[in-house]
């Protein structure tokens, strides 16, 4: 980067850095969504990858009608993005910072307007997911349903799609891509069975996560997609829940879907020879299916439906190839 000042920077300048590269990259992005992006005065002086901060924000704030404890907070946000005087989307960048104050920033936000509709986002390194999981249920966010309104991104994520994401990106939901609600199943928190791994937490539905995203999404979206893949993938689909999760299945299971707010993640079997041009897929370690076998890809209302009905047509195709490890997969048990 072109702040660099060589190998005794201090760890915490090393994290400073990272935080302004991330919050260059959200802006980036943000312009590419067609968004202005505002990003703190007392940030617009820091420079990442050879580029100002300020080249890329407003320089003041809009009005707009909020109240204005909830604009003081929004102003001291990382990054927000906004579109005809509305917020699409705010970002805390945690590097240096606790993962606690970025979160409490939110609820604040949260808290002074709770009819705001705007995407929210906490981002940190992945090495804190932990640490991101423990705060964001603590007992004092309850009220406010912070699992369900606040997602995750880590910055690896973020640096390594991020150019698949400016080529491809058309509006805010290219965030649905890379971005992972708290209760997304990952590798290291149990599996198959739906309950967290450790038998105590309750266990959450599928219809349960149906009601909690935009009603489309069940009224609309998911027959659409179901009868697609129905009528041009595999003619034989039969489906079934487990927990909070709907396998499709064709003989074996070659795509799991689970709830986001503006539609699903899916995992879809995978091999060496998946097809993805357009790269908004990643491969996973294994959850649904055998490890190093799966890939998955965020599809949301307003994504092209096509594209990702071919990703499914590929874990279609796999998943019926003799060769495919089953072995060691977690299938559906209920």
């Amino acid at each position: 980067m072109s702040d660099r000042r060589g190998d005794q920077a201090l760890p915490e300048e090393q994290t400073d850095r990272k935080h302004t590269e991330i919050q260059l990259l959200l802006a980036l992005l943000g312009r590419q969504v067609r968004c202005d992006v505002w990003m703190p005065l007392a940030d617009q002086g820091s420079t990442a990858r050879g580029q100002k901060l300020a080249d890329l924000s407003l320089k003041t704030f809009p009005s707009m009608p909020l109240g204005e404890s909830a604009l003081k907070i929004i102003r001291n946000i990382d990054v927000v993005w906004i579109r005809n005087k509305s917020i699409e989307a705010a970002f805390e960048v945690e590097s240096t910072t606790s993962i606690y104050s970025g979160l409490l920033r939110l609820s604040d936000l949260l808290a002074s307007q709770p009819n705001i509709s705007v995407r929210l986002f906490l981002l940190a390194e992945e090495k804190r997911r932990k640490e991101v999981q423990r705060n964001v249920t603590r007992p004092t966010f309850a009220d406010l349903d912070l699992p369900n309104r606040v997602l995750y991104i880590s910055f690896e994520k973020l640096i390594a799609e991020h150019e698949n994401l400016i080529r491809y990106a058309e509006s805010p939901a290219i965030l649905e891509r890379i971005s992972e609600e708290f209760s997304v199943p990952t590798e290291d928190n149990g599996g198959g069975g739906g309950n967290g791994g450790d038998g105590k937490k309750p266990r959450v539905t599928w219809e349960a996560k149906l009601k909690w995203a935009d009603p489309k999404v069940a009224s609309e979206f998911l027959p659409k997609l179901q009868s697609r893949i129905k009528r041009d993938v595999a003619p034989e689909l039969t489906t079934r829940t487990v927990g909070r999760w709907l396998y499709f299945q064709d003989g074996k299971p070659f795509c799991v879907l689970w709830v986001k707010k503006r539609g699903f993640m899916v995992s879809v079997a995978s091999d060496e020879s998946f097809r993805d041009s357009k790269g908004i897929s990643h491969t996973v370690k294994g959850f649904f299916f055998p490890p190093g076998h799966e890939r998955r890809f965020s599809l949301v209302m307003g994504d092209d439906v096509d594209y990702g009905l071919k990703l499914i047509a590929e874990g279609h195709r796999i998943a019926k190839l003799p060769s495919y490890p089953w072995t060691g997969t977690r299938r559906p048990t209920r």
